[in-house]
């Protein structure tokens, strides 16, 4: 028997793998699952595109809306009336339309004129001022007066009985502003007020009604 040669021998010829004439745009289309992926891609392309320009537009808008910022004090906890503001405030950038008119810098050492919360933009009011010679008076309250507690900032305003008014009629006049509450009392309270004053709002204690009118 003769020997065979090995199919290895045998010369490999390769099938070339016609090519398609019909455009790749064409087959494209024709296929769904391809259509369906770069109509989502697409979708989503878009969705970010409109997201990112709304996420700019708002910032824009609220840039707008307040304008330029200022540095301010901001009260960082709570503060007693009297109680020495050092500590106890923050430095913050807010936008100068929301500030209040009479922002402060305390200086050293500076004093709380009244209660104050967290959060509370210092202002003037709220500074106990430097070197005050105030007076305290005490003052009967009716039954129905304004509730006040220690560090509350008040007008006085002192209203005469009409039965010994010359002209038969009540007569409402502001004996005091900006008085302190010191303390607060059964029927009355003890206020702050300048020197000035003292005669007038110790005589409307002593001759008229007493009604506190809270000031902001």
């Amino acid at each position: 028997m003769g020997l065979t040669r090995p199919i290895l021998d045998r010369p490999m010829t390769w099938r070339r793998v016609p090519r398609s004439r019909v455009p790749l745009h064409r087959r494209l289309l024709r296929d769904r699952a391809v259509i369906r992926h770069w109509l989502v891609v697409a979708v989503l392309a878009w969705v970010l595109a409109a997201l990112v320009t709304s996420a700019v537009d708002r910032a824009e808008t609220t840039q707008r809306r307040w304008g330029r910022t200022a540095p301010t004090w901001v009260v960082d906890r709570p503060v007693r009336a009297d109680e020495v503001l050092d500590g106890a405030l923050r430095r913050e950038r807010w936008p100068v339309a929301l500030l209040p008119a009479a922002t402060a810098q305390p200086p050293p050492g500076a004093r709380a004129a009244v209660a104050l919360d967290a959060g509370v933009v210092l202002t003037d009011a709220m500074v106990a001022r430097a070197g005050a010679d105030g007076r305290t008076v005490a003052l009967p309250l009716p039954d129905a007066h304004l509730p006040v507690r220690e560090g509350d900032i008040v007008d006085v305003w002192a209203t005469s009985d009409p039965a010994v008014a010359e002209d038969g009629t009540a007569d409402a006049q502001r004996v005091a502003t900006g008085a302190r509450v010191v303390a607060t009392q059964e029927g009355g309270v003890v206020l702050e007020v300048d020197p000035d004053r003292v005669a007038g709002v110790a005589e409307a204690g002593a001759s008229a009604t007493i009604s506190l009118v809270g000031r902001p």
